[in-house]
């Protein structure tokens, strides 16, 4: 690669002088599909393949669910396409909208998704590059207000592409390509990992699989208030400072993984290392009740209200009592689907575990903090080429760095 070049200013900004910049609509045709009449059962289930705009998620498409047939076809403003088409979502439920994806086989397309046909004007790929590196802009180009906006083939068309040489087209995408291909081998190895992550917990927490040495052992059935102490949060509204030095411990930073944190320029309900927190409120059908974050420093964190704080009593392992809290079944079992579930204190303290002694606790710890670290390892590795991916699509997308033709 290479960043010796002369640039021009453009429309767009500044890109190499041999770069021309076009109109999307002057380079090649769009069209936007349709969807059949549900109301005629004769339209649905044959054998022509019919993508909504939630497949677009999936980025490069190779299959899709949907299936229409010729009378469906015939009968709607939908139509087949050829594979390789760009494809961006022009309406659609929450990220959906401006979503880019490319079909690799013939399809058709309900109304929502836009499709920019191949052309010997350029490169499909560098192409589906291009706008997927753009996702912001085409969701400001929306028309309508918030969440509502849409975009439609007039806005499509009027999109200004950069148009490297051919060559350098192609460089561009077999590069950008080869990072996907791995990208996608990591995920696979992440998704791996997280199934037989949850299998291992599952087997050992329960006593189904037992580890070597401990097959003869007693396991006993337990209340949470007999192996630990339960504490409650404390409000923290008029302590939430943005420079404040203790994290507050609230639903979603346990939800997220600590991902999404507020701070409070007080302590109001210090933590301390080897504490469990647990979410006791949440929406009907929420993902955050009974979510579980292991506190691992002292002074570090302070606990909000609807939050309880769980120290492991002598004969526990925080860690396994940790693992076998986390999203427990008793507790989902709170959650009616139409209220919002607020878990007592007694209900809490009440959940009934399943323990073994602590040596055996300590063994499993070690088994599951292994696989969990292995796991960490390639969600890093994953993460590392997503950022690079993203460095490159900067570099390569805008001619700040050249490839080697």
């Amino acid at each position: 690669m290479s960043n010796t070049t002369t640039y021009k200013q453009t429309a767009i900004g500044l890109i190499p002088i041999d770069w021309e910049i076009k109109k999307l609509g002057k380079i090649a045709k769009t069209t936007a599909g349709g969807t059949p009449s549900t109301q005629k059962k004769e339209y649905w289930g044959g054998n022509i393949k019919w993508m909504s705009s939630g497949d677009l998620n999936l980025k490069k498409i190779f299959d899709v669910e949907g299936r229409i047939t010729e009378s469906g076809l015939k009968n709607s403003s939908t139509k087949l396409i050829p594979a390789k088409c760009v494809l961006i979502g022009l309406a659609g439920q929450g990220k959906t909208r401006g979503t880019v994806a490319m079909n690799l086989i013939e399809l058709c397309t309900n109304q929502s998704v836009a499709a920019i046909l191949p052309s010997n004007e350029f490169n499909e790929e560098y192409l589906y590059y291009n706008l997927d590196f753009r996702y912001n802009e085409l969701r400001q180009l929306s028309t309508g207000d918030g969440g509502r906006g849409g975009l439609n083939l007039n806005i499509i068309n009027s999109i200004l592409i950069p148009i490297p040489p051919i060559q350098e087209q192609q460089k561009i995408a077999e590069i950008l390509g080869s990072l996907d291909e791995a990208i996608n081998i990591s995920k696979q190895i992440v998704d791996s990992l997280k199934n037989r992550n949850i299998g291992i917990v599952q087997q050992l927490l329960s006593g189904k699989t037992r580890l070597n040495g401990y097959e003869k052992s007693q396991w006993h059935l337990k209340s949470l208030e007999e192996v630990a102490i339960f504490k409650n949060g404390k409000a923290h509204e008029n302590s939430i400072d943005v420079e404040g030095d203790y994290i507050v411990v609230n639903s979603k930073f346990i939800s997220t993984d600590a991902k999404i944190s507020k701070a409070s320029s007080e302590n109001l309900c210090p933590l301390y290392k080897n504490e469990i927190v647990m979410v006791m409120s949440d929406i009907p059908n929420g993902k955050a009740l009974a979510k579980c974050f292991y506190i691992d420093a002292n002074y570090k964190y302070t606990l909000n209200q609807r939050i309880c704080a769980l120290t492991a009593k002598k004969g526990t392992e925080s860690k396994f009592l940790f693992h076998l809290l986390n999203r427990n079944s008793y507790y989902l079992a709170f959650n009616n689907g139409v209220s919002q579930t607020n878990l007592k204190k007694d209900e809490v303290l009440e959940c009934p575990l399943l323990m073994p002694d602590i040596e055996e606790q300590k063994q499993i710890v070690k088994v599951i903090d292994t696989a969990i670290k292995e796991l960490n390892q390639y969600q890093q590795k994953l993460e590392t080429l997503q950022l690079q991916k993203k460095g490159l699509m900067q570099q390569l997308l805008t001619g700040k760095t050249r490839v080697r033709i």
